[in-house]
């Protein structure tokens, strides 16, 4: 039984210009066991480096004195090979979007206090504007 990845679509307003960043390599050991010497060995990696975009959503749920605004952070990663890679580039503060993508969790520990911290994220696989206002009802008058 294959587990599928959830995709989630949000439309709101972004938060801020999109930031393009790059992660940094870092090198590893990760340790392994090899049935063929039938003992543990151990590999020296390195990570490559990726660039990103990284962006904040506000999203917008209900309405008047129920309104209520959840913010989102997202990551468009291997830009290059992104397909909105324009898109994602061009983003900018206010601007209406619609964006598809899957949740991702990175977790590390905080080097102040060192606690054991959570960073949730939505990786971005479609982005999109969407023009327009938030959609509101509309009361047309009608001539008799």
């Amino acid at each position: 039984m294959t587990t599928s990845t959830p995709t989630i679509t949000f439309t709101g307003h972004l938060g801020r210009d999109a930031q393009i960043r790059l992660t940094t390599a870092r090198e590893y050991e990760r340790t392994l066991y090899d049935p063929i010497l039938d003992d543990h060995v151990t590999l020296d990696e390195v990570t490559p480096v990726r660039d990103y975009a990284s962006l904040s959503l506000a999203v917008h749920q209900g309405r008047g004195t129920n309104r209520s605004t959840t913010w989102y952070q997202l990551r468009a990663w291997d830009l290059d090979d992104h397909p909105d890679e324009r898109r994602l580039r061009a983003a900018h503060k206010g601007q209406r979007v619609e964006v598809q993508g899957y949740p991702e969790e990175h977790r590390y520990t905080d080097t102040r206090t060192g606690e054991e911290r959570v960073f949730r994220y939505l990786v971005v696989t479609s982005f999109r504007p969407v023009p327009g206002k938030l959609l509101r009802p509309r009361i047309t008058a009608r001539a008799a």
